[in-house]
């Protein structure tokens, strides 16, 4: 320290400056730790956003592979959709239903495999397409997916 008729310099000046810094910087460091960390986190929720796509887009292909372009509702009622199974590989479960959307609404078929834990993240897929009832009329249907993977 300096000591002399113009007052005392020296360390004590500049602690309040150096906290306000110190604090400053910090704030800095959180948010961009959050900001991180949030985008971790959406990204882990688009890829089982795709992982739920990719697994209605099987059963869609399932659907035609066995009955030609456009499936009988019939047929998809009596499908097994537990053959997906092995499609679902990169979550720990999924629930799948077809829902016929127009001219009525119902549900033809539906499956689930895994248990939701108390905490997990969620992907979701849907596809709409046509089927054809027992009298040739067109029908408007929808495959939905939702796909977990506990934390």
């Amino acid at each position: 320290m300096i000591r002399n008729s113009e007052g005392v310099a020296g360390f004590f000046e500049d602690l309040p400056v150096l906290i306000f810094v110190l604090v400053g910087v910090s704030v800095l460091v959180m948010s961009a730790a959050w900001v991180s960390r949030q985008n971790v986190e959406r990204e882990l929720e688009m890829g089982l956003d795709d992982e739920a796509f990719r697994v209605a887009e099987a059963v869609l292909e399932s659907f035609r592979s066995d009955w030609g372009a456009v499936p009988r509702i019939t047929s998809i009622q009596a499908k097994n959709l537990s053959s997906i199974n092995g499609v679902a590989s990169g979550c720990d479960g999924y629930a799948v239903t077809v829902s016929q959307l127009y001219p009525g609404l119902s549900v033809l078929a539906t499956d689930a495999a895994g248990n939701p834990g108390d905490s997990c993240r969620t992907g979701y897929g849907s596809i709409l397409f046509n089927g054809v009832d027992d009298h040739g009329l067109i029908q408007i249907l929808e495959v939905k997916v939702i796909v977990w993977q506990n934390r």
